[in-house]
C-alpha cells in the first residue's frame, strides 16, 4: 500500500466515524451555499447587493445549487466507501 493509500484510509476513517448524514449535509450546503454566491457575485456590476441577493432568483439558485452539492455529496461518499472498502479488504 502507498502512502497516499495510507492517507487515505486515515482520513476517511475520521469522516465515516461522523457519519453520512452530518458529511453529506455539511458538503451540499456548502458547495451550495458557497457555488449560489459565487454565480451571482458577476452580476455585481449591474445591480446592488440587495437585489441579487434577496431576490427569487437567488433563492432559487441556492436551492438548486444545494440539491446538487447534496447528491454530488452522497456520490462522493458512496465512491469514498467502496475505496476505503477494497483497501482495507486488499490488506486485510
Amino acid at each position: 500500500m502507498n502512502k497516499l493509500d495510507q492517507k487515505f484510509i486515515e482520513q476517511w476513517s475520521k469522516q465515516e466515524e461522523k457519519g453520512m448524514l452530518r458529511n453529506v449535509l455539511s458538503f451540499g450546503i456548502l458547495w451550495g451555499a458557497f457555488t449560489s454566491i459565487f454565480s451571482n457575485l458577476f452580476r455585481l456590476r449591474d445591480n446592488t447587493l440587495s437585489e441579487i441577493y434577496l431576490s427569487t432568483d437567488f433563492l432559487l439558485r441556492l436551492a438548486v445549487f444545494t440539491i446538487g452539492g447534496l447528491l454530488l455529496g452522497a456520490n462522493k461518499w458512496r465512491k469514498n466507501q467502496k475505496r476505503y472498502r477494497q483497501l482495507i479488504n486488499e490488506n486485510a
